[in-house]
């Protein structure tokens, strides 16, 4: 769907909703529907509940990806491949 959004100027279209369902912000960031509402649980995704169900908004979903922490990135001792084998 395409939404037309004014700001200081002519109308720009949108091609992304404002608000996307639980099963879309799944898809998104590519995880379980359960861990979503699992991560909403924990307080680590934030969610808003303009009627009945849950909705996100990819700033936030956006938000969640960028605070992750890389793995494999801890500091630990150099393993050089093929040695000690």
């Amino acid at each position: 769907m395409t939404r037309q959004l004014y700001i200081d100027g002519p109308a720009k279209a949108v091609s992304e909703p404002a608000l996307l369902s639980a099963d879309a912000a799944a898809a998104w960031l590519g995880l379980s529907r359960s861990s979503v509402f699992r991560l909403v649980r924990e307080g680590r995704l934030r969610a808003c509940r303009p009627l009945k169900e849950l909705r996100f908004r990819t700033s936030d979903l956006a938000a969640f990806v960028s605070s992750l922490e890389p793995v494999g990135q801890e500091q630990g001792p150099e393993i050089k491949p093929g040695v000690g084998r």
